[in-house]
């Protein structure tokens, strides 16, 4: 089990009440061009993949594997300041007509200086993608 004193500080550290439009809009990164809902993806891959569920991975004695950035449906039900965006994030997660988030070209073109920090190690974006959009 998980001690309490950790809980709370992963508690702290990720509060949803002062970032709620994060949650809303973060499914939407996987639907790029896509006719297919997300249908809550990593929640899906959850359900699927046992080393991602953290209370599986205790209970088997596996390794947790962290979900990082990822949202959950059940958080619009659990959290206070995400309760009343339920609604909406269910049906951002049911959308199936998902135009390309990003005009390359247009990005491709842009004329303003742009930095960016990418990691070998990020635990996000494999270091490969990093150096092919850059």
């Amino acid at each position: 089990e998980l001690a309490y004193r950790f809980l709370v500080a992963m508690d702290r550290d990720h509060a949803w009440d002062t970032n709620p439009i994060y949650w809303l809009m973060h499914e939407s990164i996987y639907a790029e061009g896509s006719s297919q809902p997300t249908s809550w993806a990593a929640h899906r891959m959850q359900q699927e993949i046992p080393a991602l569920d953290w209370k599986k991975a205790l209970a088997n004695g596996d390794d947790i594997v962290f979900s990082g950035e990822m949202v959950f449906p059940w958080m619009g039900k659990t959290f206070l300041e995400l309760k009343p965006m339920d609604g909406v994030a269910e049906r951002l997660a049911a959308k199936s007509d998902w135009g390309p988030l990003y005009d390359t070209e247009k990005l491709r073109n842009c004329k303003v200086p742009v930095l960016a920090a990418a990691y070998y190690e990020d635990m996000y974006v494999e270091w490969r993608y990093s150096e092919q959009v850059a």
